[in-house]
């Protein structure tokens, strides 16, 4: 028999002492899972499909209907779906309801890698923009406004704006002038909100982009807040967007075979949120404060707080974001070390920092072992080995397209060594995951600095991914004409 069973794995993982500062936000909290107990109650034996009396996800007329229009009162849109392909189904049936063929869409560059997928599967042409970056830190910070607007001017016939609000970091963008902007020209937003479904119960976390005038949104709920892997929402609002476009593309998208277990986790804690929300996140909100007055004063290492930054309209400080200031070590050889010698699992590795996804899950035990841990290796950094110094990351450029993502996935591709690909045309996505951002898209040059930013990616120590899978040896790139 197989001595690594993922079912033995997984055992042992949950049994060990690691410290999940990582998704999904019930975090294994048994305290949590036992006072609200419906994950408690989500066993094989209550593994069903479309049985009499559970209703038709595809066709809700019943108990999922009145599931899903508590959760769209909630959460103040005119409707809601619950989804079971995650955010990724989420923003592909929105893209989908929200375009034709050849249409022309605005999108952040920094979005999930899903809407890649929407924009080549329904055949869309995409005009980027790159948030704002910090000189420093290399990290995204939101849309900036007067360029969007310009964006906007310079592409009249546009026919969706997607962005990502907050960031993988937590950065958040001002979704309220955004949708102003985009509105007084008739134009939807989308809004990827997979890690934000936390935000607009109480003051002391963002306003949801729902809220904020956004026309479509999507929240993670297992990212943040207890509820089971895999499960999201979809939002609508207003009359720019079709409601029976949105569920022809949820037809589409979302398995037909949706699992019911996921789909109790989703209204469990729909219904967690409403009777005790508030109390919850301002709990989470209170430990958080004091992570970030303990944790103020390192020296080598640096918690980033963007409420005095700049380069961001609002940050979420749930995301603790990590920063290797001593060239001696890289964000995954912190990583490492966190799990190896702490039982620290973090959510991501940079090459200049780490990411610590809290969530409503998290305790003042496991935030403040996060921040023990973070002052001790601060003290202690000169016993690690000076080998481990980061590449020069310069600051990312877009790439110049030559064609559309969906024409050039369907152009003639070989394999060439990755050194050898400056000046080649992309047939390749690569990104690193998580975050799950592509850096170069099919149909993309690659230029010099293209190729050493991936370069320096991995020898930071990152694992890049491909839709070819030889990084980070080889790359696809479209085949001479």
């Amino acid at each position: 028999m197989n001595k690594d069973l993922l079912l033995e794995k997984l055992k042992v993982y949950r049994d060990g002492p690691m410290i999940p500062m990582h998704m999904p936000g019930h975090k294994r909290n048994s305290d949590l899972v036992a006072k609200y107990d419906y994950l408690n109650f989500l066993p094989s034996t209550c593994d069903i499909t479309e049985v009499e009396g559970f209703d038709d996800l595809h066709n809700p007329e019943d108990t999922l209907k009145d599931a899903m229009d508590f959760a769209a009162k909630l959460w103040g849109s005119d409707s809601t779906h619950f989804m079971v392909n995650g955010s990724s189904g989420g923003l592909l049936s929105a893209i989908y309801a929200a375009t034709k063929p050849h249409d022309k869409v605005i999108m952040a560059r920094n979005c999930h890698k899903a809407v890649y997928h929407g924009v080549q599967m329904c055949h869309l042409n995409p005009i980027f923009i790159l948030p704002e970056q910090d000189d420093e830190t290399k990290l995204y910070g939101s849309i900036n406004l007067d360029k969007l607007d310009k964006l906007i001017e310079e592409n009249p016939d546009t026919k969706l704006i997607i962005i990502t609000s907050p960031t993988y970091e937590g950065m958040v963008s001002d979704i309220k002038a955004i949708s102003t902007m985009a509105h007084n020209r008739n134009i939807p937003l989308l809004v990827d909100e997979a890690h934000g479904s936390h935000f607009g119960f109480t003051e002391e976390f963002p306003d949801r982009a729902i809220k904020c005038g956004a026309d479509l949104v999507v929240n993670s709920v297992h990212k943040t807040l207890p509820s089971l892997t895999q499960t999201g929402l979809l939002h609508r609002k207003g009359n720019l967007i079709s409601e029976e476009k949105l569920r022809e593309g949820i037809d589409i998208y979302e398995t037909s075979s949706p699992s019911y277990l996921l789909l109790a986790s989703i209204d469990g804690c729909v219904k967690l949120m409403c009777e005790a929300g508030n109390e919850l996140l301002k709990r989470w909100s209170e430990i958080l404060d004091c992570f970030y007055d303990k944790t103020k004063d390192l020296k080598n290492l640096k918690v980033f707080d963007g409420r005095k930054e700049k380069f961001i309209f609002k940050q979420d400080i749930s995301k603790i974001v990590v920063f290797v200031k001593n060239e001696k070590i890289t964000g995954s050889m912190l990583t490492d070390i966190l799990r190896n010698e702490y039982n620290i699992e973090t959510e991501l590795s940079a090459p200049y920092y780490v990411l610590a996804l809290t969530a409503l899950g998290d305790t003042e035990n496991t935030i403040n072992a996060l921040a023990d841990a973070l002052i001790e290796i601060d003290r202690t950094l000169d016993k690690y080995p000076v080998e481990g110094k980061n590449s020069v990351l310069k600051k990312y450029t877009l790439p110049d397209i030559v064609y559309p993502i969906y024409d050039a996935i369907y152009r003639e591709k070989e394999f060439v060594k990755l050194e050898n690909a400056v000046g080649r045309i992309s047939g390749d996505f690569a990104w690193a995951y998580p975050p799950g951002v592509p850096l170069i898209a099919p149909g993309e040059r690659l230029s010099e600095e293209i190729i050493n930013i991936l370069k320096a990616y991995i020898n930071s120590g990152l694992h890049l991914k491909s839709t070819g899978h030889r990084l980070p040896e080889e790359i696809v790139v479209l085949q001479d004409n």
